[in-house]
C-alpha cells in the first residue's frame, strides 16, 4: 500500500498518452539515476510544442504511471522511464498553485502536492505494441580495440552512478 508521501518522478513531456503506452515507457531524460529509483511514480504533465502528439490540455498532468524499471536509451546518455500499470489523471495544480512550465524537464513531488490517493484511482496493465529496443550494452574496454580517455571514463561512471561529471574524480597511480 503506497502512502500519499510516496515521492514521484514528474517529467514535462511533449508526448500524448497513446505515445506513451505505445512503447511502455516515457524517454530520452537526464536525471540523477539513484533519486528517480527511489521513486514508485512517475508523473506526466503534458506540454505543447512542434513535435509529440499531445492529447491532454497544456501544463496538465495527464498520467500516472506505476514505475517498472529505469534504462539507458540506446545511446547510452539519457534514461527510458518504464511503467507497468497507469492511471488516468486530470490535474492542473502543484501544492494548490497552476501546473507552470519548468526550465528542467524532470522534477520531483509527492502524491500529496498533487492531492493524488492512489487507492481512488483505476490502474490499468500497460501492454506496449511498440515496445522500444532494448538498449545496447556499453562495451567495456576490455572488449574494444580503442583506448579509454579520462573525460569518456568520467562520462560513463557519471551515467552509471547518477551524478554528475564535475562530481567524477579520478587518480592514476604508477
Amino acid at each position: 500500500m503506497s502512502t500519499k508521501h510516496d515521492e514521484c518522478l514528474v517529467v514535462f513531456t511533449y508526448n500524448g498518452k497513446s505515445e506513451i503506452l505505445e512503447v511502455g515507457c516515457s524517454g530520452d531524460w537526464r536525471f540523477n539515476v539513484r533519486r528517480a529509483n527511489r521513486c514508485k511514480y512517475l508523473i506526466c504533465i503534458q506540454l505543447i510544442g512542434n513535435w509529440g502528439e499531445p492529447e491532454a490540455p497544456s501544463h496538465t498532468a495527464f498520467l500516472l504511471g506505476k514505475i517498472s524499471d529505469i534504462k539507458p536509451n540506446s545511446k547510452g546518455d539519457r534514461y527510458e522511464v518504464y511503467i507497468s500499470e497507469y492511471a488516468d489523471i486530470h490535474i492542473l495544480t502543484i501544492n494548490g498553485e497552476k501546473i507552470k512550465g519548468n526550465a528542467n524537464p524532470v522534477a520531483y513531488y509527492t502524491l500529496q502536492d498533487f492531492g493524488i490517493n492512489v487507492d481512488e484511482l483505476e490502474f490499468h496493465a500497460v501492454i506496449p505494441t511498440n515496445p522500444v529496443i532494448e538498449p545496447r550494452q556499453i562495451q567495456s574496454p576490455s572488449n574494444i580495440d580503442e583506448t579509454l580517455t579520462i573525460s569518456e571514463a568520467k562520462r560513463r561512471l557519471a551515467l552509471t552512478l547518477g551524478v554528475s561529471e564535475s562530481n567524477i574524480t579520478i587518480t592514476i597511480s604508477s
